[in-house]
């Protein structure tokens, strides 16, 4: 695991988050925005891929009996699709375009008709801006959004 994930992670638990998408980054990630392909750019350059997925990521999240919920895009090649089904436990989900995702409502609108929201890009700024501190990011998030 990447160093700092597993803190991140334990951050966020301790903050009250109860449900966390950790990406897999590719290079070509169309259905996201500026930061998420920024932060994908970066895993890559550390060394991220599939292959670490499936042999650190997949038997900790076996180990705890977590769902692994892939996305797909129409243009997704069925190799990537089968490789997907082999390797995911959860559902996999596919967005009906590869336009970009995120950021395009306010969290109280998305939370007024759903239990949650996703707020990827409106985490990893923060944590971006504060050299990976997640409790600085947490709070700064919180700030923002009202809590």
């Amino acid at each position: 695991m990447p160093i700092g994930t597993a803190d991140v992670i334990r951050t966020l638990e301790r903050n009250g988050v109860n449900m966390i998408k950790i990406g897999i980054p590719f290079s070509d990630p169309m259905a996201d925005g500026p930061v998420i392909q920024d932060a994908a750019v970066k895993a890559l350059r550390n060394g991220m891929s599939f292959r670490d997925y499936i042999t650190e990521y997949k038997p900790v999240a076996d180990r705890f009996n977590l769902r692994m919920i892939m996305l797909i895009t129409p243009e997704t090649s069925i190799e990537r699709v089968l490789l997907i089904d082999e390797n995911t436990s959860g559902l996999i989900y596919m967005a009906s375009s590869a336009a970009t995702t995120g950021a395009q409502k306010d969290f109280d609108a998305a939370c007024a008709h759903a239990s949650g929201g996703i707020i990827g890009s409106r985490f990893v700024t923060p944590l971006d801006q504060n050299d990976g501190d997640a409790q600085k990011a947490i709070s700064r998030l919180k700030s923002d959004i009202g809590m």
